[in-house]
């Protein structure tokens, strides 16, 4: 019987106890053993950390602002337009 979480949350050192794994017999755990991570679990993405902190649609919402930006940037420069000041 394994008895650990579906995600890891890093950061986690190599060898960190993430579990624990049961050998049961005849419906009786007869020993247990601790679950270890192979490597080294990284800490979270500067974006996933935004994401937990602002929440999803505040997020979504600096995306889109920032891809129109972008998109009105280029189609003034491609129209010979200068920059406004």
């Amino acid at each position: 019987r394994v008895s650990a979480p579906r995600e890891l949350e890093g950061p986690l050192p190599a060898g960190a106890r993430v579990g624990s794994v049961a050998a049961v017999y005849r419906g009786r755990v007869v020993g247990t053993v601790a679950l270890l991570s192979e490597r080294a679990v990284p800490g979270p993405s500067r974006l996933r950390r935004a994401a937990s902190a602002l929440g999803l649609p505040v997020l979504s919402l600096f995306v889109l602002l920032a891809g129109a930006l972008i998109g009105l940037r280029l189609r003034a420069v491609r129209l010979g337009r200068p920059p406004a000041r």
